[in-house]
């Protein structure tokens, strides 16, 4: 199966333009010990999270939950 010469175009860009996932992984694990919650133990648990997450875009949308110990 051929490939448009668009989507070839967007793949090409996307290689082209991906950035170092090593740098990525370091910076994030830097920000994560940062984070307020290791100062403060207030956090959202994945769960609360993706209960969350995951009506967004539909009628049965639920509110954030609050952070909590």
């Amino acid at each position: 199966m051929k490939m448009s010469s668009e989507r070839k175009k967007e793949e090409t860009f996307c290689e082209e333009n991906t950035p170092d996932v090593t740098e990525l992984r370091k910076k994030f694990i830097a920000e994560a010990k940062e984070a307020e919650y290791r100062k403060n133990g207030l956090h959202v648990t994945l769960d609360e999270c993706l209960d969350w997450l995951d009506p967004l875009g539909t009628d049965h949308e639920k509110p954030v939950h609050q952070v909590h110990r």
